[in-house]
């Protein structure tokens, strides 16, 4: 049997992580290893778990994901992060990328390039949504 990548979802809206399990949950190649809805926990979760990938919101407090983003790039290298927000502009994707996410999806994003963008940071690749690929190509 393949090694499923396990997956911890952080998001500081209950909503926001229900919907993200559900979807990443109808694949068979992940697991979700766990869930936060802040900084702390997140990494008080990944020291303990040490998962593949953290879907990382970054709108949060009082430690934001960027923040949470660097901190869990440091303590825990083998951990990858991807960027899950809402958020597109004020170069809040190179802030991201800048504390060490591999990737970024915003919460618009299709279930299949979600996966797919768990699939390639886990690799070993990067990974940027189409939708800030776009607007970015745009500017």
């Amino acid at each position: 049997m393949t090694k499923k990548i396990r997956v911890i979802i952080t998001d500081d809206h209950a909503i926001y992580r229900e919907a993200a399990c559900a979807v990443l949950e109808t694949d068979p190649r992940l697991e979700i290893a766990g869930t936060c809805s802040g900084g702390a926990e997140t990494l008080e979760l990944a020291g303990r778990l040490i998962p593949d990938i953290i879907l990382m919101d970054i709108q949060m407090s009082p430690m934001n994901g960027i923040e949470t983003t660097r901190r869990i790039t440091q303590d825990f290298p083998a951990v990858r992060v991807i960027g899950f927000s809402i958020e597109t502009g004020s170069g809040i994707v190179e802030k991201m990328l800048a504390a060490g996410a591999r990737g970024y999806v915003t919460k618009t994003s299709p279930r299949e390039e979600i996966l797919e963008a768990i699939q390639k940071v886990y690799e070993g690749k990067k990974y940027i949504c189409r939708e800030i690929r776009e607007k970015q190509g745009k500017q």
